[in-house]
């Protein structure tokens, strides 16, 4: 075999392995994800109980219509550190794995390029999965 072909098979290996490190990295994102979504539907749900409770001294509500409710509800998200800090970490999740996809995909690309190059491109016109 050719030091070509030799190549050409530890490349198209190495992009095996790369599309498995993405899934993983993917996977590992998306339970940090949810973990995070959990923590903010739980602040959401406390301020969303503070704001649709809240009560004068006379015992009227504070928040007397659901768009008062829901102007103090995005005010006090706005002012919860905790809510922000949770939110943005989600945020930084979020582009990470918009970014693995990217990469996913690019890697998709070469490892059918390869795959073409090594004779061992997919009969009938398949398509190479994208995520």
């Amino acid at each position: 075999m050719t030091d070509t072909k030799v190549d050409s098979k530890a490349q198209f290996l190495s992009a095996v392995d790369r599309v498995a490190e993405i899934a993983t990295a993917r996977q590992a994102i998306h339970e940090k994800l949810q973990e995070l979504r959990d923590q903010l539907h739980v602040m959401q749900s406390r301020h969303i109980l503070d704001v649709g409770t809240a009560r004068d001294p006379k015992g009227k509500a504070v928040y007397s219509n659901e768009e008062l409710r829901r102007a103090a509800l995005t005010f006090r998200l706005s002012e919860d550190s905790v809510y922000q800090s949770v939110l943005a970490q989600a945020r930084k999740l979020e582009r990470e794995d918009e970014e693995l996809v990217v990469e996913h995909n690019r890697v998709v690309d070469q490892k059918a390029l390869m795959m073409i190059e090594l004779g061992l491109a997919p009969r009938g016109g398949e398509d190479i999965p994208q995520v």
